[in-house]
């Protein structure tokens, strides 16, 4: 099945709209009124959604990947990124949705660096 996004609120908005025009299944945080929201609850929402979340949050998410994992709970999968301009994120996510399958990414912590050329 194929990778479902949800992208957290430090992402550009226009990011999921990108997304959408190549035919990949997005939403953004701002979207579902979920801004200010705790980290976890953000991963939660992700999660009950069957979505794959994306965040430029990258050490509060890879602390939150690591608590899940030793507390044996389960996730859709992380991407986490450094700022990117929305043309370089949507290369990377491209590439990682059209290689890895929704079930590859479960519990699993990637970064968008190792997408990008």
């Amino acid at each position: 099945m194929k990778i479902k996004l949800m992208l957290d609120e430090d992402v550009q908005i226009e990011l999921a709209s990108a997304l959408k025009a190549e035919g990949i299944d997005a939403i953004s945080a701002q979207e579902f009124g979920r801004k200010g929201l705790p980290d976890e609850e953000q991963l939660n929402f992700a999660n009950n959604n069957g979505r794959v979340i994306f965040t430029y949050n990258v050490g509060d998410f890879v602390k939150l990947h690591g608590t899940f994992i030793t507390q044996g709970r389960d996730h859709q999968g992380i991407v986490v990124s450094k700022q990117l301009p929305i043309s370089q994120a949507l290369k990377g996510l491209l590439r990682l949705v059209n290689t890895l399958s929704a079930d590859e990414m479960a519990n699993r912590l990637e970064f968008l660096s190792n997408w990008l050329e």
